[in-house]
This record gives C-alpha cells, structure tokens and sequence, in this order.
C-alpha cells in the first residue's frame, strides 16, 4: 500500500498548505497514525505553512499517548511562532495551551521541552495571569528538577506579577503533592526574593499560613 509513503513523500517536498492536506488526509483515512505527522518538525518544514495549514496537522496530536510526538508538536509550533507575526499567532492560541497540557502529563521531558514553553508562553498572547497559570500546571505535575528554561519563565513573572506568583509558589509548596521534591533545589522563595518580590511573600506567609507550617517552607 503506497498510503503510507504520503507522509514522508510531502516531507520531502517543499512545505505548502495543500500538500500538509495530503498528509491530514492520509491520517484520516487510516493509512497512517497521526504520530507520523510529528517528523514535520525536522527541517522546520511547518514554517512557511498559514495558520489553518499548521492547526490542520497539530491537531491531529492533541491526543496523542507518544511522548515524542507531543514534544515534536511542541516544537512544531514553536518553530513556526519564531516565522509568523505574533497577531496571526495569536489564532492558535488554544492549540498551543491544549498543546502544553499533553505535554505536561507525561512523566520526563527532553531538554527542548523547556526551552519551548517559555517561547510559546509569551508568543501565544497569554494574559500575566494566563502565563502564570500554563507555568504552575507543569511545576505541580513535574517529576523532574527544574531546568534553566523553567527558571527563566519563574523569574520573568515573579517580575511582572510578582503577587500571583507568590500566592501561587506558598501554595504549591504546602501542598502535599510529591512533586515538590523536585521544587526545593530550585529555591523558588529565595528566586522570588532575587526579584524584589520577598516583603509579598514575607506578608502572605504572616498572614496566610499557620506558624506550625512555617518549616515547609524553608
């Protein structure tokens, strides 16, 4: 059956919008599973495709069960916000959200996962609030220390909405989730502090948390 050469045949050719249809028929049709759409992140061939073009072959792995194909998309989507004007980017935005959420509930991730996220968190139009949100969805559900990516995105928010981060980081480290053990080499009230944002923590933590709790957080 020659259906399942489509794939690696538009792959090969040039990028345009109607030989991605090939590829997304060739998935709807059966021939092939929509993992085999996630090569299209090699050679950065999504990046001359329009916004439906992309969307188009994306979707196809919003629920995919691979690892790899997740972060491909990822990265898929990532290479083509670095090509294409933030305003038209800003169409794919709940792809891009529904996109960093398959990616968290995966146990590990690759180095480039990081480095994705924190491009994409700025270049989907997130709102602070929004960004904030994306950031700590992945540190609760983590089981891996924090990479420099991570701690970048941590950083530019404590700056920007340094009251939210606060709250959100008291939180997360009170809870009872076992992914905090891979919070604590981070120092994430010691980064907070580094950003001008300790007299907030310092009154939340006064106001907010039980004396009894206070060694959690250290």
């Amino acid at each position: 059956d020659l259906a399942d050469l489509v794939v690696p045949a538009v792959h090969g050719l040039p990028a345009t919008d109607t030989r991605a249809s090939y590829a997304v028929a060739a998935v709807a049709s059966g021939a092939v599973p929509p993992e085999s759409v996630a090569r299209f992140l090699y050679g950065g061939w999504t990046r001359d495709l329009s916004a439906e073009g992309v969307a188009a072959l994306l979707t196809l792995l919003v629920d995919t069960s691979d690892r790899q194909a997740a972060e491909n998309a990822l990265g898929i989507l990532e290479q083509w916000s670095e090509a294409n004007d933030a305003s038209v980017f800003r169409h794919l935005q709940e792809l891009g959200l529904e996109l960093l959420r398959v990616v968290s509930v995966f146990e590990g991730e690759s180095a480039m996962v990081g480095l994705f996220r924190s491009r994409l968190v700025e270049r989907l139009g997130l709102s602070g609030d929004e960004q904030v949100r994306v950031l700590f969805e992945h540190l609760s559900s983590m089981r891996d220390l924090l990479d420099h990516y991570d701690l970048a995105l941590f950083d530019r928010l404590a700056q920007s909405e340094p009251a939210v981060m606060a709250s959100r980081t008291l939180d997360l480290l009170l809870s009872s989730d076992h992914s905090a053990m891979w919070l604590e080499p981070g120092k994430l009230l010691s980064r907070l502090a580094s950003n001008g944002v300790s007299e907030v923590v310092g009154r939340m933590v006064v106001e907010q948390v039980p004396i009894d709790r206070w060694h959690q957080l250290i």
